[in-house]
């Protein structure tokens, strides 16, 4: 059994006791260099640690085997998956070098050869690119498969990809292969939580805190699952240890050792603005959509962009696009693709953009080839098209990017742009033609830039565990300060959909606003708050900063629920110049389940408040909750996004969101109107009531089950009661 000596533990706090350590590592310290690094130490420093191990010893390798192959049509990113993980066999519950194809992965050698890719598994990790990672990873453990770090990588690589399962069956292997590897216990109990395997969790996180009694993470997640498992006397006692250690707490955690319950913000159930019909903007017909982005100005609030995922052809998935010159009255969609030697047969994850200095707006996505990466267009102001698409960043491996522009922080009167995605953020100085960077952000999920009033970048994101990040650059994405834990999750899951009723997955992406004035941070965010009758109880956090992101308010819930309750999801927050926050998310209240049901009846909620978060007002959008599994799909399991979007235009409020209530999966959006209440047959939102109005209710004359451009009083329909309204108040200008 191997046992870490003083001077490689030493080797963690940075002390002159390095080259001791290299001098008396053996041929079990494999696993004692990962101890030195420590389960949540930078991915940099285990690397080093492995490499100190590798000085010390040589080994053999083996081989693996591949998955099953797919069906006719297969997604090409599945494929790569399957091609990075082929070699190794998992359905035993271990990593299992399969003899029958491993060999035409890698050949055994030695720990040297092994080392070569397990440095590219790290850089892959680093880089947030974890298929790549997987097929480095995969590659080391058939070199040299008798080396418990090698699968820690792997590990860790599985599980970040949302291959939990697999990723358990490569930690059970390196605690096998080293049974006092705190890293290992403390990766398996991750992945665990993770399944929502709450109570085997448990276990190997008291495992892991045997073998290192201050983990700090293994102590604060042990506080965490036994919250969740009901025994808040064990919760409180590991939770002041984690205190202790330096771990921020969940609020919940926070609560429970002060002897209280989490703060919730007040929350009404009647709106105040005039709230229109639904209105659908993508033409798909029965085929799939899903996936929201919108953005508009105060400077050109008629003026909107959005996005989505669509799957109108067989085979292939595209970045639509859709723009409306009327307030949202009106749609024209089409197909926004990058330029041809960089196009691919997925296309997706939409983002755009929106500039308040010029009303400038932007839509892209990402080509995943490998040629691919993202592309970008530009919508000048007045224009009801788009300019030439151009790549921002050709790369493979590119995942989930967002946009944001504003202020030049060097020069007022310019404009910047930036996209943040798991490579980093990469940046333009000239209105998005040409494009620098990217600058690496580290590992993490989700990013999230958003631009201060004096040109300050702030980029949100989840950092694949329980960590709800922040990172600010003051010199235009040149340069970031270090990260910021905005707020602690309570629990821990990857982008399956466990904690929810239906088969469709939920990644837990977080989303940030800044006012335009005052220059406060808002981030809203997802998690478990309790168990009830068995199921998780997800709501809405929120919690603010007045400094720049510094410090952060204690989180507070500020969904409304049901008894018993439902699950509140996918928000996306806005600002306006009021400083007005606004909301768009998803709620299965309506028809709460229990998470192993196969269905999941679901709405989407706008929401509102007017004084900073403290309380919320919240109407239900969908005229009748949805069923999950309609997607319009035709898979084994259901997929509506991973996101919702949400614009703001002045005193026009642009929610998007996702409703299978057409048997398929569409895009809504509405008008919401905080100005003075005027003329009630003004359908086009330009303010008054005139032949465009009646000509709205005369063309979509027997419209029915909402999206009715003519549905003048609200029901969904339209009829002879709509006509009568915009007859009656023709010629009103307010």
């Amino acid at each position: 059994m191997c046992r870490a000596s003083n001077a490689a533990l030493m080797t963690k706090r940075g002390t002159s006791a390095e080259e001791p350590a290299m001098k008396t590592l053996t041929a079990c310290t494999w696993s004692v260099a990962i101890i030195a690094a420590v389960a949540g130490a930078s991915f940099t420093n285990i690397r080093f640690a492995a490499r100190i191990a590798g000085m010390a010893e040589s080994a053999d390798a083996g081989a693996a085997a591949p998955e099953a192959a797919g069906t006719a049509w297969e997604d090409p990113r599945r494929v790569r998956e399957r091609e990075a993980m082929r070699g190794i066999l998992y359905d035993t519950g271990f990593a299992e070098v399969d003899a029958a194809t491993a060999g035409g992965v890698a050949a055994r050698g030695t720990i040297g050869q092994a080392l070569v890719e397990f440095d590219r598994g790290m850089e892959y990790l680093e880089s947030n690119t974890f298929t790549s990672a997987i097929g480095a990873f995969t590659k080391a453990v058939i070199i040299a498969p008798d080396h418990a770090p090698l699968y820690e990588g792997l590990g860790r690589a599985l599980v970040l990809k949302r291959k939990e399962k697999e990723g358990a069956a490569a930690y059970r292997t390196a605690i096998r292969l080293d049974p006092r590897s705190a890293s290992a216990h403390f990766g398996l109990a991750d992945a665990l939580q993770r399944l929502g395997e709450y109570e085997q969790a448990a276990a190997e996180y008291r495992a892991a805190l045997d073998i290192d009694a201050n983990h700090a993470q293994a102590r604060l997640r042990l506080a965490c699952v036994s919250f969740l498992l009901g025994d808040r006397g064990a919760a409180a006692e590991h939770a002041r240890a984690a205190q202790a250690l330096g771990e921020r707490l969940p609020v919940a955690l926070a609560a429970l050792i002060e002897g209280r319950e989490p703060a919730r913000a007040v929350v009404r159930g009647a709106a105040a603005p005039a709230i229109g019909p639904q209105i659908r903007i993508d033409t798909g017909g029965l085929k799939a959509a899903n996936e929201t982005t919108i953005s508009s100005t105060d400077l050109f609030p008629m003026e909107i962009v959005a996005g989505w995922n669509d799957y109108r052809q067989d085979g292939v998935i595209r970045n639509a696009v859709a723009v409306s010159m009327d307030g949202g009255a009106t749609w024209t969609d089409f197909m926004l693709r990058p330029p041809p030697a960089n196009q691919a047969t997925v296309e997706g994850d939409p983002m755009t953009a929106y500039d308040p200095r010029t009303g400038t707006l932007w839509a892209g996505g990402i080509s995943f080839a490998s040629n691919g990466g993202l592309f970008v267009a530009r919508k000048d102001p007045g224009s009801p098209t788009f300019g030439p698409v151009v790549m921002a960043k050709q790369a493979a491996g590119v995942d989930k990017g967002w946009m944001a522009a504003g202020r030049d922080p060097n020069f007022g009167t310019l404009t910047r742009v930036y996209i943040a995605y798991n490579h980093g953020v990469v940046r333009s100085a000239d209105m998005g033609d040409t494009w620098a960077g990217p600058v690496s952000l580290g590992s993490g999920l989700g990013f999230l830039p958003r631009v201060g009033p004096l040109g300050q970048l702030y980029v949100e994101y989840w950092d694949g565990g329980d960590g709800v990040m922040l990172r600010t650059s003051l010199t235009g994405g040149v340069s970031f300060g270090a990260p910021v834990e905005a707020a602690t999750r309570l629990d821990v899951w990857g982008v399956d959909g466990t904690r929810f009723p239906g088969t469709f997955r939920v990644p837990p992406i977080n989303t940030m606003a800044v006012d335009a004035n005052t220059g406060r941070l808002y981030i809203v965010y997802f998690d478990t708050t309790n168990i009830v009758n068995g199921s998780r109880n997800v709501d809405l956090y929120f919690t603010k900063s007045s400094n720049g992101g510094a410090t952060w308010t204690e989180p507070a819930i500020i969904n409304g629920d049901s008894v018993p309750p439902g699950d509140s999801f996918f928000p996306w927050i806005e600002v306006d110049a009021s400083g007005r926050l606004h909301m768009v998310f998803l709620d299965t209240r309506n028809a709460p389940g229990n998470d192993s049901d196969p269905i999941a009846w679901i709405d989407a909620y706008y929401s509102y408040s007017d004084d900073e978060g403290e309380s919320w007002t919240e109407t239900r959008l969908t005229p009748s909750s949805f069923n999950s599994e309609l997607d319009g799909r035709n898979a084994a399991t259901s997929f509506i996004g991973d996101y919702m979007g949400l614009a703001v235009g002045g005193e026009r409020i642009y929610p998007c969101y996702v409703s299978n209530q057409n048997l398929s999966s569409d895009i809504f959006i509405h008008q919401i109107s905080w100005a003075t209440p005027s003329c009630t047959g003004d359908l086009d939102g330009d303010g008054d009531t005139d032949s465009t109005d009646l000509n709205l209710v005369l063309t979509s004359f027997g419209c029915s089950g909402g999206g009715c451009a003519g549905d003048a009083d609200g029901d969904g329909d339209t009829d002879s009661v709509d006509l009568n309204v915009v007859l009656t108040d023709m010629g009103c200008d307010a």
